[in-house]
């Protein structure tokens, strides 16, 4: 795992998916399993997964929150 300067792993904040999608205005399951799956439209054509990626512990997927607040910030550069 790399480490960013001025984090500390030990404190670093894990989300699991009702946690994500209540930060998402409450995306259903479906919605995230797109998000990290990627889809195909009606028409065929593929959507390839944009999402963090999740880790897992045991069964549990966890997304680290460092990760979503960048994804944040990259999809609101993207916008303007």
């Amino acid at each position: 795992m790399t480490v960013e300067a001025g984090t500390n792993p030990a404190e670093e904040r894990f989300l699991n998916g009702k946690q994500v999608r209540a930060r998402y205005a409450g995306i259903s399951k479906m919605t995230l399993h797109r998000w990290v799956n990627g889809y195909t439209d009606q028409s065929g054509k593929h959507h390839p997964p944009h999402f963090p990626e999740a880790i897992r512990i045991g069964h549990m997927p966890l997304w680290r929150l460092s990760d979503l607040e960048t994804w944040e910030r990259s999809r609101a550069a993207t916008r303007h």
